[in-house]
């Protein structure tokens, strides 16, 4: 069953504390999970109704746990407050990037542009064959990029449900496309995040936040081609290895290893990053 929210009818002005001036309700069916409840309220809230009635949102909330049948009832509140981000900066993302690559262990080359010595024995594209134990690879430069992105929230928004969300999606990979990377390409490296305050252009109307600056990694997914295998599909946070054989080889009459088969295994959890609403 897919997950469901709907707007309670009605709303309701803050009770005259100041902290809040609208509330809006919400109910969340199709899940048990609390968790998963509160991810994808977060998202549609973000997603579709960051303001209300001209008012930008401080906190996000979800409670209850009304089991009816199999489904489990959420109660989802989004709170809105009177400041104005235009002048606080509030919520508004910051992106910076780098593209300088990183390196990785690879096994096999691209291709292969000479063999020296008196009858050298086929290795193909292998790297740094030691007998008996087969390719031990080497070090290289790969592309690689890194991502970041800084925004100030409210210092309501970052609630214990908030930082439980992080807490999920870190060291996972993206699920969906995701700042212009394909699935299997980008990896959440995690969040930090500081307490500060935002002040209006005459000093006043302090508003407290926290700034938090995401880290995301980009290796993109790659089609490779293992000698004697053929080509192998492998995303980005993938881990590839080959299972390895003896044979003669007819060129130095010496026994060499060889890959027989590749595998490529999922390491990282999949995520929806576009939770996070930037």
């Amino acid at each position: 069953m897919a997950i469901k929210i709907t707007e309670k009818p009605g709303g309701k002005r803050g009770a005259g504390s100041g902290k809040f001036d609208r509330e809006a309700e919400y109910n969340i069916i199709g899940t048990r999970d609390a968790d998963e409840a509160y991810d994808h309220f977060f998202q549609y809230i973000i997603t579709n109704a960051a303001y209300r009635a001209g008012l930008p949102l401080e906190t996000v909330e979800i409670d209850g746990d009304e089991d009816q049948g199999a489904a489990k009832y959420f109660s989802g509140t989004a709170k809105y407050g009177n400041r104005q981000p235009e002048i606080f900066d509030i919520g508004i993302p910051h992106y910076s990037f780098s593209t300088k690559g990183g390196t990785a262990k690879v096994l096999f080359g691209k291709a292969l542009m000479g063999a020296y010595g008196p009858n050298p024995p086929d290795f193909g594209v292998g790297l740094n064959y030691v007998q008996y134990r087969g390719f031990e690879g080497a070090e290289i430069i790969v592309p690689k990029w890194t991502k970041t992105v800084k925004i100030a929230y409210p210092r309501l928004l970052v609630n214990f449900q908030f930082e439980a969300m992080l807490r999920r999606i870190t060291g996972t990979f993206n699920s969906h496309p995701f700042l212009g990377m394909a699935p299997g390409e980008c990896f959440f490296n995690g969040a930090e995040a500081t307490e500060g305050e935002r002040r209006d252009r005459n000093g006043g109307n302090l508003t407290l936040v926290y700034d938090l600056t995401f880290e995301f990694l980009g290796m993109p997914n790659v089609q490779q081609e293992v000698p004697g295998i053929g080509i192998i599909d492998k995303r980005g946070w993938d881990y590839s290895w080959p299972f390895s054989v003896e044979r003669p080889d007819p060129l130095s009459n010496r026994m060499v290893t060889v890959p027989k088969n590749m595998y490529v295994v999922q390491v990282y959890d999949p995520a929806d990053f576009n939770i996070l609403g930037f």
